[in-house]
């Protein structure tokens, strides 16, 4: 599966090479189209601020397949969830965007909006004043199923359990 590209980047591939290959014969070069192919453009860099995939990658199970890179996304097969919660490893990713790289000390949550008084927290304020809860809550991905579907979507190809989980999660409630 680590093997698989998303159309857009093969098609990209395809167009930079054509490109390539027509610019060098125009300036007279002689190259074939399956040499100008097979020179591919270097990884893009990681911007500021985000984690790099090595980064997700090493806190996750060696079960786990990955489905793309860029948005990085991933799943453990159905024969590796033989647990009642889904433990962090095996949780799935799905990222739409790179994955912040967020200092807890340095983060804040604010309550703005609807609300009488604007509010700022930071982690440790939070772990003060409100009472840790601990559940377990049921996440899936909305394209969970889509390798099932008539005709193929479009989008990542989850196997049958691919794209959800059942972690057990803590922290303080919203509401409170």
């Amino acid at each position: 599966m680590e093997d698989l590209k998303k159309p857009d980047e093969s098609r990209r591939n395809f167009l930079s090479g054509v490109a390539g290959a027509s610019a060098l014969a125009a300036l007279g070069e002689t190259v074939s189209l399956r040499e100008a192919l097979a020179q591919t453009a270097p990884a893009p860099a990681v911007p500021p601020g985000t984690i790099t995939n090595e980064a997700i990658k090493a806190g996750k199970a060696s079960a786990m397949q990955y489905h793309s890179e860029r948005p990085i996304t991933g799943s453990v097969p159905a024969h590796e969830h033989d647990f009642e919660f889904t433990p962090t490893d095996r949780v799935f990713v799905r990222n739409n965007l790179m994955t912040p790289d967020l200092d807890i000390n340095a983060h804040r949550l604010t309550i703005k909006g609807l609300v009488e008084k604007e509010l700022t927290f930071s982690t440790a304020e939070l772990q003060k004043a409100f009472p840790a809860v601990t559940m377990a809550g049921m996440i899936e991905c909305a394209g969970a199923g889509r390798s099932n579907y008539l005709p193929r979507a479009s989008g990542t190809p989850w196997g049958p359990t691919g794209g959800m989980s059942c972690p057990v999660w803590t922290g303080a409630r919203p509401r409170d």
